[in-house]
């Protein structure tokens, strides 16, 4: 989530970060899951995320992998993804009310920087990460 968070952020030209850099990162990230309408708020210093699932059957707490985490609570991934985005975000609210789930997510400029998660050191030693596909020359 995290790199994939950074290399989006860059995609996208979203370098500055807060709120609406956290929006536009978790509109389009890849990586959470499919099946879902996605929507995002931006109310001044919070972001609200929220997957609505095309069938009630994806809210399932037994699916393996990074779905079933989301529906049992764990937020790492959503927090991860928003951090990379702004280091200084912070998920302060998780739901799963009215057959949807649900963070919001807040960024406090007074806040120290999020340092990332050993995972992303990890990836980082692969040079795909850093991957850009050259758009500039005529092929």
């Amino acid at each position: 989530s995290w790199i994939a968070s950074q290399r989006l952020a860059s995609a996208l030209g979203q370098k500055g970060g807060g709120t609406h850099t956290v929006a536009a990162v978790l509109r389009g990230l890849a990586t959470l899951p499919p099946g879902f309408h996605r929507s995002t708020e931006v109310l001044e210093d919070r972001v609200r995320l929220g997957l609505e699932p095309a069938s009630p059957d994806l809210l399932d707490s037994e699916h393996p992998g990074w779905l079933g985490l989301l529906v049992r609570g764990d937020h790492r991934g959503v927090e991860a993804a928003a951090q990379a985005a702004e280091p200084r975000a912070r998920l302060v609210d998780f739901s799963t009310r009215a057959g949807r789930l649900s963070w919001e997510i807040t960024v406090d400029k007074a806040a120290a920087p999020a340092e990332a998660p050993p995972a992303a050191a990890f990836m980082n030693l692969s040079t795909a990460t850093a991957f850009v596909f050259d758009m500039n020359r005529a092929r």
